[in-house]
């Protein structure tokens, strides 16, 4: 605390300060703030990296001070549709008889975008971006997630869990599909399923669904928190699953086309289940963005 002098009735009386500690503070995105709120505009730049962007989220968020960017948000946020998509590091290019090149530094996560599209008020941003880590996040053993792990700095509170949530719904949906192929087969193992009564048929169908399942690396059985791949990855390895059933017989006194002998058509059932994956964004979230901004727009 730091004390002022303040003459009252002829005495000096002192009363504290509160001094404000920027050690922990992101030191260049604090100066552009700090320049702003001097009127020393001609330092602040049009265009930001996306570490100091998140720097500047952060500060905005610690000290509500959302207001003070205004004039600059948009060039700062032009690209905000595109950026987050593109974070892949440009890969090493090889040259004969030359060393090869350092490989690029990799690019900032994505997932940073989270939580400045939660200060600034994105709301598409945040939905797009949580519903692309709902389908391509993978989870180690625990369930917990690399790419949602606290070195990526702050997170809107709650949307983790909310994206591992809406993950694990869609996995369990999905290995559905298979547990509603695989349980004919083996709920009564004499009943044979072949609408001509052919074992063999029934034979073909059931060993190519579980080789098909085994190249997918899905155990029939095994449950959404067992499974730890993507929700693309399972999506497209259902996908595309292909079952084969009796060659038809033509040469019996029955014509025998044993095409409807497994109809589940996999692939659509997989495309009804990614069309249906939740909003992991919560109420909460979109609530705090509508107030951020008013903030911006100088009504709060």
């Amino acid at each position: 605390m730091k004390d002022t002098a303040e003459p009252k009735g002829g005495k000096i009386v002192v009363e504290p300060v509160e001094e404000l500690d920027f050690a922990e503070d992101p030191a260049e995105a604090l100066l552009i703030l700090l320049n702003i709120t001097h009127f020393r505009f001609t330092g602040i730049p049009t265009n930001l990296p996306l570490n100091i962007l998140s720097g500047i989220a952060i500060l905005c968020d610690q000290y509500d001070c959302v207001h003070l960017v205004k004039p600059w948000l948009s060039q700062w946020l032009a690209n905000e549709n595109s950026e987050w998509k593109s974070t892949d590091p440009t890969p090493t290019r090889l040259v004969f008889g030359a060393r090869p090149a350092p490989p690029a530094p990799p690019a900032p996560p994505r997932e940073k975008w989270l939580f400045i599209a939660w200060v600034f008020g994105r709301e598409q941003v945040l939905k797009d971006l949580a519903s692309l880590l709902v389908r391509e996040i993978s989870t180690y053993s625990k369930g917990t997630c690399a790419a949602l792990a606290g070195n990526h700095g702050p997170m809107p509170p709650g949307i983790i869990e909310s994206i591992l949530v809406c993950r694990r719904v869609t996995i369990a949906r999905l290995l559905a599909i298979t547990a509603k192929c695989v349980s004919p087969f083996t709920d009564d193992p004499n009943d044979i399923l072949c609408l001509y009564m052919n074992g063999t048929c029934d034979a073909t169908t059931y060993g190519s669904l579980l080789r098909g399942l085994d190249i997918a690396k899905v155990n029939p059985k095994m449950n959404a928190e067992e499974y730890h791949n993507s929700v693309k990855t399972l999506s497209q390895g259902l996908s595309n699953l292909v079952i084969h059933v009796h060659p038809p017989n033509y040469g019996s006194y029955v014509a025998q086309d044993h095409s409807n002998c497994f109809t589940t058509d996999i692939k659509k059932e997989v495309e009804a289940v990614i069309a249906g994956i939740g909003d992991p964004v919560l109420e909460d979230h979109y609530f705090h963005m509508r107030v951020q901004q008013a903030k911006l727009r100088g009504m709060l």
